[in-house]
């Protein structure tokens, strides 16, 4: 598996010099960018992009080997590229009243989370990785999308899922699969690598 976290405000002005846009580029088309590029595809950006499909519900399917997971959260672009399907989430911390999201939220995880905005942002993040997983996006009951801080599990009616969620500064990130993920180590970057400038390209 591989994960890249991107900042976008930094490696928007390169893709469109690389792509010869004169005009902002939208966090979707840097994503296929930098997917084209991680990927080392070897005909023109053009012609593969539009190769690119889209589930019903608006899940990207790339012509490549690989199962992609996409997601943004203010300036930032994760990736992640895996051989066994994924599914990813990313979310920016930020005060919130709690209660506004109890219809997502089982009975158990409210207990869980009482005022505690990480974890919530924790059950919210593996909620929708769960959902970009299975190719729903909103499209699901997210309160049957069962989370708890005792387990690298998270159950979806009768399924369970393989779950791993970090915190890093003010961002949640979590990864859902139906296989073991392999331990990711944000700082040495041995499964994840953090993108924070233009030399990536």
């Amino acid at each position: 598996m591989k994960c890249y976290l991107c900042d976008y405000s930094l490696l928007e002005p390169t893709v469109a010099s690389i792509l010869n846009i004169n005009r902002p580029l939208t966090k979707s088309l840097v994503a296929k960018f930098l997917i084209y590029f991680i990927e080392r595809i070897t005909i023109p950006f053009d012609s593969w992009s539009e190769s690119i499909t889209y589930t019903h519900f608006g899940k990207p399917l790339f012509p490549i080997d690989n199962y992609v997971s996409i997601s943004y959260s203010q300036n930032y672009i994760l990736i992640a590229l895996s051989v066994f399907p994924i599914g990813v989430d990313l979310e920016h911390i930020n005060v919130i009243d709690i209660s506004d999201f109890e219809i997502v939220l089982s009975p158990s995880e409210m207990i869980e989370i009482q005022d505690d905005e990480q974890i919530f942002y924790r059950f919210w993040t593996q909620k929708e990785s769960v959902s970009k997983l299975l190719g729903l996006g909103l499209n699901m009951n997210f309160a049957e999308i069962l989370c708890s801080m005792q387990s690298h599990f998270v159950k979806y009616r009768e399924n369970m899922y393989f779950s791993e969620t970090r915190i890093l500064d003010d961002v949640c990130v979590s990864f859902v699969a139906s296989c073991p993920i392999p331990t990711f180590n944000i700082l040495t970057g041995i499964y994840f690598e953090i993108v924070d400038d233009h030399s990536f390209l």
